[in-house]
């Protein structure tokens, strides 16, 4: 989303957070004449926008946390699967 934006027409990334801070307030639909007249006069803290290189790298790094988290999860799944089958033979040899 970012990327689209890049040399085509200045704008202002800026944390939600800080804006609140500011204000006291966030609306969107009553605030955004006055987060614009703010813009104006620059009290809003740019956000840092990563490179696009950057943004890959912590794309990959999240995409291989969901992964590992995934592979835990069906490991678990085997785990159980297993010992609700011994138990079940454990029974049935009694």
């Amino acid at each position: 989303m970012i990327t689209g934006f890049r040399g085509q027409n200045p704008a202002i990334v800026g944390n939600a957070r800080d804006i609140k801070a500011i204000s006291h307030k966030k609306r969107d639909t009553i605030d955004a004449a006055w987060t614009a007249r703010l813009a104006l006069h620059d009290p809003i803290p740019a956000s840092r926008v990563p490179d696009r290189e950057i943004r890959d790298l912590r794309s990959l790094i999240r995409l291989r946390k969901f992964l590992v988290g995934k592979r835990t999860d069906l490991k678990n799944q085997v785990h159980q699967i297993c010992n609700i089958c011994m138990e079940k033979l454990e029974a049935m040899v009694r």
